[in-house]
């Protein structure tokens, strides 16, 4: 599997590294790079693929599971 990026976010911009695990014709699943147990999928209309890395949608409500892997694991950027 190879490593990408997901981007979330304008203000303040979160960069959360992820390998793809699998998918299915309307989601994927990603595992994060930093930690092998920490799985969650994501529909495929929230995700733009751009420049080898994804770009979440602005219209997406992460779950607090999701929200607590972005804080947790991301990178995050001032925009």
């Amino acid at each position: 599997m190879e490593y990408t990026t997901i981007w979330s976010g304008s203000a303040v911009r979160a960069a959360l590294t992820v390998k793809m695990r699998g998918q299915t014709a309307g989601a994927v699943q990603f595992v994060v790079a930093d930690n092998d147990k920490c799985t969650f999928w994501l529909p495929k209309s929230a995700l733009k693929w751009k420049d080898s890395q994804y770009q979440l949608a602005f219209w997406f409500t992460k779950t607090p599971y999701l929200k607590g892997l972005f804080d947790r694991y991301a990178t995050h950027y001032k925009a």
